[in-house]
């Protein structure tokens, strides 16, 4: 979590408004006097601050970022002594005591992205009491296949020859054959509805119980049936989790939140007609690398490893009997 190390990178989640008042309305309904709460990967400690002042009797912040040592700084200002703060990543922290409340952000973009699940399984299993409090204690990803004319085009189809924007159109170089490293990324992007339209109804293709989970990845395969006539360029994904009785969304017709939808984009988009099918199938291993095969007309397999200069050491890598040097 490196990419915490800086102050300024935690300002987007920290006044996150949509966020922070489900949290907060969550918070208030299960702390107690009674209450010891871990607050898992607290950066600034926003939430587990939330937590002490609702009353908790004992309050962990612990995150291996420096940034947690100014919540040690904010809770002593703000008269809550009942904070303790540890820099350290979980795995070696030891707690005095059993929680009743785990609170994490745990969630990427698109739910798995950042694996960071995996570390809040180990402390659930470590640190909360039979019968405790996750919040968040569940989540769902979301796909629906989609028309994105524009941002394909900028993102994906400049790369082609006759792209007006192309650099062979501006230069006369060619850079077509370095197309498939965009058209196997997925984009991570705030898409206002705007900028594109659903072919199909949203379908839920994964759902993680954070209560019993023990690995977080993703296998699914969905069949949609058109609504719209259109030219399909991806999918589109994101995902929604519940604190308490709330669910919170990232889905673009949601309130705009600091996390992002995913674009899978097509090699080639394809155009869809009225009550046609387009099948989908979404998988990624813990740890590992998106891959997504969508079936109109003809099959199209995609994975975000062909988005990386493929190497014999990266080869290496993916090898089950790898280990590092």
């Amino acid at each position: 979590m490196t990419a915490y190390n800086d102050i300024a990178s935690h300002q987007t989640m920290l006044f996150d408004a949509v966020r922070n008042n489900v949290y907060s309305n969550a918070i208030s309904t299960c702390v107690t006097n009674d209450s010891v709460v871990l607050d898992l990967g607290a950066g600034m400690g926003l939430h587990g601050l939330m937590a002490a002042k609702a009353g908790a009797k004992k309050v962990y912040l612990v995150d291996p970022s420096p940034a947690v040592l100014v919540a040690k700084t904010i809770a002593k200002e703000n008269g809550l002594d009942s904070v303790e703060v540890i820099q350290s990543a979980i795995q070696d922290v030891e707690l005095p005591e059993q929680v009743d409340i785990i609170i994490s952000v745990f969630t990427g973009n698109f739910l798995l992205s950042e694996d960071l699940l995996q570390w809040l399984f180990i402390a659930r299993d470590k640190f909360l009491k039979p019968g405790g409090v996750m919040l968040p204690d569940k989540a769902r990803m979301f796909v629906a296949p989609v028309s994105m004319p524009d941002y394909y085009g900028s993102q994906v189809e400049t790369w082609s020859d006759e792209h007006p924007d192309s650099l062979f159109q501006r230069h006369k170089l060619s850079y077509e054959s370095a197309k498939k490293y965009s058209s196997n990324r997925i984009f991570y992007d705030s898409f206002s509805t705007e900028l594109f339209q659903f072919l199909a109804k949203p379908a839920m293709v994964n759902e993680i119980d954070f209560c019993g989970a023990t690995s977080a990845d993703c296998d699914s395969t969905q069949e949609y049936e058109v609504i719209s006539e259109g030219i399909c360029h991806g999918c589109l994904g994101w995902f929604e989790m519940a604190l308490r009785e709330n669910w919170l969304s990232t889905s673009p017709e949601s309130s705009n939140t600091h996390w992002s939808q995913a674009f899978l984009p097509l090699n080639n988009p394809v155009k869809l007609l009225k009550n046609e099918n387009i099948k989908l199938t979404l998988k990624r291993p813990q740890n590992g690398d998106w891959s997504w095969t969508t079936s109109a007309h003809s099959d199209q397999q995609q994975s975000t490893f062909l988005a990386k200069t493929i190497t014999s050491e990266l080869i290496k890598k993916q090898l089950p009997t790898y280990t590092a040097d």
